[in-house]
Order: structure tokens, then sequence, then C-alpha cells
């Protein structure tokens, strides 16, 4: 990086998106986008309402917040099971772990 750049020049504004904002984007723009509609749901669950289909976002957020704030708190093993299941749907294309969490809701 070169640091001689002033900071609008070494920053993208995507680079200061946080989860909520992206949960916000999303709302804002649910009914005019077509690609929320069809990537945001887990597989199977497009026809949910968009807070149901966001509900994975918002355990994120959650999450997150638990970890990242000054005071602190414990992730749960509930919470320790959510992350094996999203990353297995975000990362790995594997959808099952994450529906058999929210099926036991």
């Amino acid at each position: 990086m070169d640091l001689s750049l002033g900071i609008s020049e070494r920053v993208e504004p995507w680079d200061c998106v946080t989860l909520t904002n992206l949960k916000e984007i999303i709302w804002e723009n649910w009914s005019k986008e077509p690609a929320f509609q069809n990537h945001i749901p887990i597989k199977g669950e497009e026809q949910l309402t968009k807070k149901k289909a966001c509900r994975w976002l918002d355990n994120l957020i959650k999450i997150r917040n638990k970890n990242s704030h000054e005071n602190r708190q414990i992730v749960t093993d509930d919470d320790v099971k959510f992350m094996e299941a999203l990353n297995g749907w975000l990362i790995g294309g594997e959808d099952q772990a994450i529906k058999e969490y929210y099926s036991t809701e």
C-alpha cells in the first residue's frame, strides 16, 4: 500500500461497507433488484418474506457484534454451529446444514 496517497485514494468505498450497511442495501432494493431475491435466501426458500430470507444475515450481525465491541460476550455453541453451517453454504455451496439449522428453530 502506498501510504503517500490520501485516504480516499487508498480505500475503495466498498471497503467501508459493514454487514449492517449490506443489510440496509438489500432491504432498500429487495423489490427493485431480482439478484437479491435470487441469491440472499437459502436455496428453496426464495418465496419467503425478505425478513425471513435475511435471517441468516441478522444472526451473523448479532454474532459479529458479540465478538467485536468493547463489552465482548461469549460466542455460544449455537453461534458456532450457525457459523459452520453458514460457511458451508456461502463458501462451500452446501446448503443442507443451514437448512437443518433453521429447521430446529
